[in-house]
């Protein structure tokens, strides 16, 4: 190279060098930040810069598009590494096999497509379809796809479905459902709806007396129509007394009436009836022309050719012998019998019993002799069967009689008390009592002391004990008299309640009898040996099961069965007689509450298709025990699972839409009527089409699983609950009530509720009684799980109102039952919680947790629940706040008591007799609550009032 030749040119040259020395110093400066943002590329400057340049700018172009997303980061290290390799070639490489990679995608997603006919636009919103999407984004797609491939068969019914809506011209409804969210369940309910608005449209349209119904003039019509037959009745007993003053004779007459003048005015020596009825029987009868007397009162006092009647009635016409009804027939013009051929028939059982030997005994029973009700019916009288049944307050004090001696055709009101915590059969086993010497003096003891329990715990419920046998009721009188004169202080029962006093009677002479608790006890049974002999007194005679069904069916509330034995030790193939058949019956219904015949059994019969047979073993081989065709009172259960924590009950049916349930005539009794039954006998039901299990074998088995193990939870929760109950001490014995032996009895208590008396005495502090609210919901057209809020908002505002703070369960509970529902669906909860939430949005109501409460209450008021029925009578139906009320007033009006006491003084004023476990752990949390907040305080082992 030249140097430079003028003076211009040096100086050129020197700031050429001046700037190269700049940018080495620059270059050295930038060393470091080179080689880490370039690698290779940097080579300490001494490579291409403009190349360098290039790429550093394309590098830079890069990071920005990771920036903004367009980019994966990954693709900077990869650029990285390759550069420090020096491979741009492999990076050239890689880039076309992405490339081709990349074409090979598309091809097959756009394969995809063709396959599946796919609307790509409507799908993803774009012509490219699933290519349009990210990798990520498509690899998660196609993977849930590939998931759920089974599926398939539901995606091409539905597409069949919407095709078949477009045909009939509905495709609006199609576009309204992939536009909506939510839309499809909407979209079923508004067509339901209209398709029953349209049926409803109809039949106003076809029945114009429909079209004229109002739910409110309906209503008052039946309210003013039982007001106006009530008035009828009062007006009816008005006219009767008012027509028999007017027929009253006038006392200053002569003749007969002149003779019973002279008869009320003297002290003694009075006319012999028969001879005054004879002299002044007309005067006699205006005066009172009802008699009430015995066939045999009537023949000895008034004789033939004195007065006649319009009418006899013959009551318990069972036990009237013919000839003791002649004479009382011959002095009629019409006659009504009233009797009962399954019960005691004539008989002259105790006419020569004396005192001897138990063999001497039975055969002092004589053959039954035909009653008068019997010679009617044989005469052709005209029949009229009274069905309603209306002593027992609870199904199983009847059940038997009604299977064994009605023909199941009596109609039974069953009781809300299912668990028979308060009504109902019982049975008390005695394995250590002997029978000896004709009589039981071990249950005789027992019954005794039962009879004194009940007096002190019970005494507002009349109370009488029927013996098998005359000695055994005379053992029963003698063990009583000695725990009377032991302690006097129950001596107010016995001389209480005058019209329905307590007795101590044989299963002869109770027919008539009814008190709201019957105590039963057997007598015979095992002796000294452990032997049983077949020997049940008139049990074992002609007519004896007449007998047992007078003596089963005395109790209103309660009937407690007292026996040394049980149905097993019964042997019937040493005795026909029809009593002891039926006792025996009787005894293993009192021990299981299930009858013989209501027992579930397996009926070895094959199972209707092949397909139920896999399912069965398919159960089988998840560890269930399963019975096929499992009958029951004549109808078949297709498959039963075996609770394992209750063997002698099934946990879930399984029900199949085999030959069975095709072969029923109406769809009213196989989809409905059957399986209403079936869930009132109390079976959990499970139902399995076949389509869906040819379809799906395995989602089927899953969901049947599922049920058994949600069927086997709640008998676990049920059965903890029961246990809880069993476990709880029994309450503090109770204050005898003074009741003064003349006092008039209070009118009966509702059914199934039992009344408390003595309040003040026997249970400390006397709460309010609940007040259970009666709301008036006018739904109009509506059925309640689609009534507007605003329909329901008064109905739950009034319910609160009266019974708040109250759970949100029951005010749906209220709601339906004003409705005239008893049970509530999921619809209807759904319903009224959404008709909840508008009241308290609208601050007509207040909620804390799950309880609502009236706006204005600031404290809740302490009630008593004892009127309640069982399943209302709950501690998870009252407020956390009205607990802690009940426990600061028993902590105030005891100024100091142990926690223990307190729980049970806060369960009693609440309602609870008795304090299981359950109801123990809610109130000590609640207890643990006030002392944390300092609303109570403790002083020792004794809770006070706190600061």
């Amino acid at each position: 190279a030249r140097l430079p030749s003028d003076d211009q040119e040096w100086m050129d040259a020197i700031d050429a060098l001046l700037y190269a020395r700049r940018l080495s110093n620059r270059i050295a400066q930038l060393q470091s930040a080179g080689e880490s943002a370039l690698g290779a590329l940097w080579r300490g400057g001494a490579g291409d810069l403009n190349d360098a340049a290039r790429k550093a700018r394309a590098y830079l172009a890069l990071l920005n598009s990771v920036r903004d997303g367009q980019a994966p980061a990954e693709a900077v290290h990869a650029l990285k590494e390759t550069a420090q390799i020096g491979g741009f070639d492999a990076l050239s490489q890689a880039a076309a096999e992405a490339a081709n990679a990349l074409q090979a995608h598309k091809s097959a997603i756009a394969n995809l497509h063709a396959a599946l006919d796919m609307d790509i636009r409507a799908r993803f919103g774009a012509d490219g379809g699933i290519a349009s999407l990210t990798f990520a984004k498509q690899s998660a797609l196609l993977g849930e796809w590939a998931r759920r491939l089974p599926e398939l068969d539901n995606l091409i019914g539905f597409n069949n479905g919407v095709a078949q809506v477009r045909d009939e011209g509905l495709g609006a409804l199609v576009e309204i459902a992939e536009n909506h969210a939510g839309a499809s369940e909407h979209l079923t309910r508004l067509l339901e709806r209209a398709r029953y608005e349209s049926i409803i449209d109809r039949a106003y349209a076809e029945r114009p007396e429909i079209g004229g119904f109002d739910l409110a003039i309906h209503s008052d019509a039946i309210r003013r129509f039982a007001e106006r037959d009530r008035a009828s009745l009062e007006d009816n007993r008005s006219r009767v007394a008012s027509a028999h003053w007017r027929g009253l004779p006038d006392m200053r007459a002569a003749g007969e009436v002149a003779i019973l003048r002279r008869e009320f005015e003297r002290r003694r020596r009075h006319m012999p009836i028969r001879k005054l009825m004879r002299r002044a029987g007309n005067a006699i009868q205006a005066v009172k022309p009802v008699f009430m007397m015995s066939p045999l009162s009537i023949a000895n006092y008034i004789p033939p050719d004195s007065v006649g009647f319009d009418m006899v009635i013959f009551d318990e016409a069972s036990q009237v012998k013919p000839v003791d009804a002649l004479g009382a027939l011959m002095r009629a013009e019409q006659v009504v019998v009233v009797g009962d051929t399954q019960q005691l028939p004539p008989t002259s059982f105790f006419d020569s019993m004396a005192e001897g030997d138990e063999d001497d005994e039975e055969e002092a029973v004589s053959a039954d002799v035909e009653s008068v009700l019997g010679l009617c019916r044989a005469q052709g009288l005209p029949v009229e069967t009274l069905r309603w049944h209306y002593r027992s307050r609870h199904e199983s004090l009847i059940a038997l009689s009604n299977r064994e001696f009605y023909g199941g055709d009596l109609v039974v009101f069953a009781s809300p008390d299912f668990d028979r915590a308060q009504t109902g059969l019982r049975f008390h086993y005695l394995p250590n009592a002997v029978y000896e010497n004709s009589r039981n003096r071990d249950e005789a003891k027992a019954v005794a002391q039962a009879v004194m329990e009940h007096a002190r715990r019970e005494p507002n419920l009349t109370l009488g004990v029927a013996a098998f046998s005359i000695r055994q009721a005379d053992a029963i009188r003698d063990e009583l008299e000695t725990l009377r004169r032991q302690d006097v202080s129950q001596e107010l029962f016995f001389a209480a309640h005058p019209n329905e006093p307590f007795f101590v009677k044989n299963l002869e002479n109770v027919q008539g009898d009814e008190r709201d608790v019957i105590y039963i006890s057997v007598g015979y049974g095992r002796d000294a040996s452990g032997q049983v002999r077949m020997n049940f007194g008139p049990l074992n005679k002609e007519g004896g099961h007449r007998r047992l069904n007078v003596l089963i069916t005395r109790s209103r509330l309660r009937c407690h069965v007292f026996a040394n034995l049980k149905s097993q030790d019964i042997a019937l193939n040493r005795t026909r007689a029809r009593g002891v058949a039926a006792f025996k019956t009787f005894l293993q219904y009192a021990e299981t509450g299930k009858m013989p015949a209501d027992t579930p059994t397996e009926s070895g019969r094959d199972f209707g298709s092949p397909f139920q047979k896999t399912l069965a073993d398919e159960i089988r081989a998840r560890g269930y025990e399963v019975h096929e065709e499992v009958a029951s009172g004549g109808k078949f259960i297709d498959m039963a699972v075996v609770d394992p924590n209750m063997r002698g009950r099934y946990a879930l049916g399984v029900e199949f839409d085999g030959a069975a349930y095709h072969s029923a005539r109406w769809a009213r009794d196989r989809d409905r009527l059957r399986d209403q039954v079936l869930e009132g006998l109390g079976w959990r039901l499970h139902r399995v089409w076949s389509t869906d299990y040819f379809s799906n074998p395995k989602r089927e088995v899953d969901r049947v699983v599922a049920e058994i193990e949600s069927a086997i939870f709640e008998s676990q929760t049920r059965q903890s609950a029961q246990n809880d109950a069993l476990s709880a001490p029994p309450p503090p014995a109770a204050r005898q009530p003074e009741v003064a032996p003349n006092t008039p009895p209070e009118p009966p208590a509702p059914d199934g509720v039992r009344r408390s008396e003595g309040v003040s005495e026997t249970r400390g502090f006397a709460a309010p009684p609940y007040e259970i609210a009666s709301p008036e919901i006018r739904l109009g057209k509506y059925e309640l799980h689609e009534a507007p809020s605003r329909r329901l908002a008064d109905a739950i505002s009034e319910i609160v109102r009266v019974e708040g703070p109250v759970r949100r369960d029951e005010v749906a509970r209220r709601i339906a039952n004003a409705v005239g529902l008893n049970r509530v669906g999921s619809r209807i909860r759904e319903n009224v919680n959404k008709a909840i939430a508008a009241a308290v949005k609208r601050k007509r109501v207040s909620m804390r947790g799950e309880f609502l409460w009236d706006p204005e209450m600031k404290t809740p008021t302490v009630r008593d629940r004892v009127v309640l029925p069982a399943q209302q009578r709950k501690i998870e139906l009252i407020a956390p706040e009205e607990i802690d009320q009940a426990l600061l007033s028993a902590v105030r009006r005891a100024f100091g008591i142990g926690v223990e006491d307190a729980i049970v003084e806060a369960a009693k004023s609440l309602g609870f007799a008795q304090t299981s476990a359950g109801i123990r752990k809610t109130i000590r949390a609640r207890v643990r609550d006030l002392l944390k907040r300092g609303a109570l305080a403790a002083d020792g082992d004794l809770l006070r009032i706190g600061d």
